[in-house]
């Protein structure tokens, strides 16, 4: 009896040890949270529709109207 209970004893001290040398948890690594650089913008588009815009204005005022009245 006594070698049954050496074995047991050998079996919960083997099956704790295992248990408590699992190890913990994890610390949660947190990554950082990435930067953003705004930068220059390189769109011509606001140009040219200012272009647009003054050569319209410029047909419109050249083009003018026809006054043919003869008085």
């Amino acid at each position: 009896m006594k070698k049954i209970t050496a074995f047991v004893m050998a079996a919960l001290t083997a099956v704790s040890a295992t248990s408590a040398v699992a190890g913990g948890i994890d610390p949660i690594a947190v990554e950082p949270e990435p930067t953003v650089v705004a930068g220059p913008t390189s769109s011509s588009s606001g140009g040219l529709l200012v272009l647009l815009l003054l050569g319209v204005a410029l047909a419109a005022v050249a083009g003018g109207g026809t006054d043919d009245t003869a008085e």
